[in-house]
């Protein structure tokens, strides 16, 4: 076939504008790495894994660093990470499938589907299920989530909410906001209740398996421990934890075990409100109510039914983060644009909010910023090295010359002095 001269250029511009695309898509990603590096390495954090998905596709999956650092065992796209509070936007999806199915109203009492919840105050009658979705129930959070005597059995969570009689609520129902992993716990046993299976098994069957998310799981043992990243805390250094966040107990506010690639999926069946590939798991509408501002929430942010909503130069933010013993995350939507970012890591002393947030820079086309640096963790080494007054030495010369790099927050001295003590 003979080409002609404008079919020739034509050709050429085509294979130059993919090009130029890709070398555009490239330097992201190397952008991305090279930041993400700089702050695992700043914050000595043992693993990082990170998803992005852009024009509703997945863009960027990558891990970092280890899953545990005693056995170096490298972290990929596929390593489950504990999501920790990232599992609340799962129950509100649940419930409003519920609401769809006709089984839930929002505003109904949440004694008509549980009745045997009771707590020390006789307003706990009023509390609706929006309020418990949208934390303006007025219950109290959980102090002590017992890592170290999980329960494991189907039963874990009936027992819990009927432990809560003794709890006394902090404000009247529907009065303002204030966060409460226990209000979520009751919600899952009322997923439970209404659909007659138990809410990890109700999760999985129309949430997780429905959008390809198989090998993520809110019941620990039914994932393969293979694919864990191990929590790591720091004392004077970073070590591998001896305790596992997991208790069914409190499952629905904690226990999400997924890879950063299976939240892309998450975050696209969202971002399309509702559908992934061939299957539906909301109806559209009902994310004009998930995503409504009910109340002020903190830094500017409104809550919606789980989810955090802010917006930052005209653009909508969707968002939760996560945090518990060993492990940080942060997972954020911009629905308009179709993209999102989730960022996830076993070291529950990471800065994920603001690596999200400098992630979103980078798309942007902006340079990132790296976060403040806790002066707990130089001193934390001249410790381990020298001593106190070779530590003291470090935090005047940082002080004096270094202040904007380093977050020298009274707080932060009391972690360390804390620390020092349980060391002796």
């Amino acid at each position: 076939m003979k080409i002609t001269t404008v079919t020739f250029y034509l050709i050429l511009l085509l294979f130059l504008s993919l090009a130029f695309g890709q070398d555009d898509a490239v330097i992201v990603k190397t952008k991305i790495k090279d930041y993400i590096e700089k702050v695992m390495a700043a914050y000595e954090i043992p693993g990082v894994a990170i998803g992005i998905v852009k024009e509703g596709q997945v863009f960027y999956t990558k891990g970092f660093g280890v899953k545990n650092l005693d056995t170096q065992q490298p972290v990929t796209e596929n390593t489950l990470f504990h999501m920790a509070s990232i599992s609340k936007p799962f129950v509100a999806t649940a419930v409003m499938q519920l609401v769809e199915a006709g089984k839930v109203d929002l505003d109904e009492s949440i004694v008509k589907y549980l009745p045997y919840f009771r707590l020390d105050d006789e307003r706990y009658a009023q509390i609706t299920v929006r309020q418990m979705l949208t934390h303006t129930s007025g219950m109290p959070d959980v102090r002590d989530y017992e890592w170290e005597k999980p329960q494991y059995d189907e039963g874990a969570l009936t027992r819990y909410v009927i432990s809560l009689k003794d709890k006394k609520l902090i404000f009247a129902p529907g009065e303002k906001w204030a966060y409460s992993n226990m209000a979520f716990e009751v919600l899952g046993n009322l997923i439970e209740k209404v659909s007659g299976v138990s809410f990890e098994n109700y999760i999985k069957q129309n949430i997780l398996n429905p959008i390809g998310m198989k090998t993520s799981d809110f019941l620990l043992s039914e994932t393969n421990k293979l694919l864990y990243a191990d929590p790591h805390i720091r004392n004077l250094k970073v070590e591998v934890s001896s305790v596992y966040p997991y208790n069914r107990i409190h499952a629905p506010s904690s226990t999400l075990h997924s890879s950063v690639l299976e939240m892309c999926y998450w975050a696209m069946a969202n971002l399309n409100r509702g559908i992934y590939k061939n299957s539906r798991i909301l109806q559209a509408a009902s994310y004009n109510i998930l995503w409504k501002p009910y109340s002020d929430a903190y830094d500017q942010r409104k809550i919606g039914l789980s989810w955090f909503l802010r917006t930052s130069d005209d653009n909508l933010f969707v968002e939760h983060g996560g945090g518990d013993l060993g492990f940080a995350a942060y997972f954020s939507m911009m629905p308009r644009q179709m993209m999102a970012v989730v960022i996830v890591t076993n070291h529950d002393y990471s800065p994920v909010f603001a690596i999200n947030n400098n992630i979103w820079k980078i798309l942007s086309g902006s340079n990132p910023e790296m976060p403040r640096i806790p002066i707990i963790i130089p001193l934390s080494n001249i410790l381990l090295e020298s001593d106190v007054s070779a530590a003291i030495d470090k935090y005047n010369d940082l002080k004096s010359n270094h202040p904007d790099d380093y977050n020298f927050n009274e707080v932060q001295l009391n972690i360390l002095g804390y620390r020092l003590l349980q060391a002796e």
